[in-house]
């Protein structure tokens, strides 16, 4: 992170986010503090600024367009949560970020928040390397933060792999004494996204499963196979018992001019609690943000940017995009859809958020004269203009 980024000023565009705008106030008659309620695991926000990993723990401010790394010492070593790569974030709750990572010199697993008033952190809990089934960001719900950890059978010997099982455990988000809240399946692979009325909700190769913590009964709420989807769930975006979320088929996207092929994916909400699922949009979706009351997406499309007349002999020079040119919005339950940016060099993925009206997150431009793009970089993008900010990086 100790670099400036200077980007060319007229450069065409792509687009991923960026913003500075102040934050919502005046709600009800009361001055609020703006926050998203919704869980995407990839980036945060809370007030004037966004929270996202790069390079480790980091910091964007929405008003100066400045880039900074928590940790400010040069010469840490890893000394610090905030270096300690991978680092996944959960949440923004109650003016605390909490996240969770791995220490690079231990290979022990950890859960931490920092306060985003005196930007302290504070460690939850270390797992050792073999006590956590998969690194992935816990589920914070009424107080408690869930995560998911592979314990020894009782009576079991530690040298046995086998002896080991997996379940989800929760502890006081302040800190405490861990609880057991029920088992789930046997594989390193299954993550939690959500837990809601006392039942644990997790993904398990790509299906969706409920287990009650009460009486550790354990279903499928979701198969996309069942519903004649390809077994392949991204951009898992979670709110107020809803999931909104991409799923694969197995028609495919193909060009005479991409070597590559690429299955058609759509958007689908799924109710949480019943396992019901809506698909919001009938064209294939690529991009995918979700704020409190809006999504917004581009289609699915295999653009040629650039076709060289050796396109044969060199398909690598050949340059594409996965999205359609238009950034479309409509409202959680699929209506009222709009467009709301058009932009023929328009490349979306799912590190990114939209406040008032602009698109914050990673992005890359394109010359059009020499056919490249840049390397991505974090920056502002505002919707109603087309004007791209690239972020500050300070030390």
């Amino acid at each position: 992170m100790k670099r400036i980024l200077l980007i060319l000023l007229a450069l065409t565009l792509i687009l991923l986010p960026g913003c500075a705008e102040e934050p919502d106030t005046d709600i009800d008659g009361e001055n609020k503090i703006h926050t998203s309620q919704v869980v995407s695991k990839k980036m945060a926000e809370y007030g004037d600024y966004l929270y996202i990993v790069e390079d480790g723990l980091c910091c964007y401010n929405r008003q100066t367009g400045e880039l900074r790394s928590f940790c400010t010492d040069p010469d840490c070593g890893y000394s610090c949560v905030f270096c300690n790569l991978p680092l996944e974030i959960t949440q923004v709750t109650d003016g605390r970020l909490y996240f969770n990572g791995t220490f690079v010199r231990t290979r022990e697993n950890f859960f931490a928040y920092v306060d985003l008033v005196t930007e302290e952190a504070t460690v939850l809990l270390t797992l050792p390397k073999n006590g956590t089934s998969i690194l992935s960001p816990p589920v914070l719900d009424n107080g408690w933060l869930y995560y998911t950890v592979q314990r020894l059978r009782e009576g079991g010997e530690a040298t046995n792999s086998d002896d080991y099982e997996f379940c989800v455990e929760r502890i006081p988000m302040d800190g405490g004494e861990s609880e057991f809240v029920c088992l789930i399946e046997d594989n390193v692979d299954e993550k939690i996204y959500a837990v809601i009325d006392g039942k644990v909700l997790t993904i398990c190769r790509d299906v969706l499963c409920v287990t009650d913590s009460q009486t550790g009964e354990r279903k499928v709420l979701f198969d996309p196979e069942e519903h004649g989807f390809f077994r392949h769930i991204e951009m898992i975006n979670y709110l107020d018992g809803y999931f909104y979320c991409i799923v694969y088929t197995s028609e495919l996207l193909e060009s005479e001019y991409i070597l590559q092929p690429f299955r058609k994916c759509y958007l689908l909400k799924i109710n949480a609690r019943t396992g019901e699922i809506k698909q919001l949009i009938k064209e294939p979706v690529y991009g995918l943000i979700v704020t409190d009351d809006t999504i917004y997406y581009t289609e699915q499309a295999k653009r040629e940017l650039y076709v060289p007349e050796d396109y044969a002999e060199h398909p690598e020079n050949v340059v594409w995009t996965c999205s359609y040119e238009t950034l479309y919005a409509c409202d959680l339950d699929g209506n009222n859809r709009r467009e709301v940016y058009t932009n023929p060099y328009l490349d979306l993925n799912n590190f990114n958020r939209v406040i008032n009206e602009c698109l914050y997150g990673w992005i890359s431009t394109y010359d059009e004269a020499e056919h490249k793009r840049s390397s991505r970089f974090f920056a502002k993008l505002d919707l109603a203009t087309g004007e791209i900010t690239p972020a500050t990086y300070v030390d």
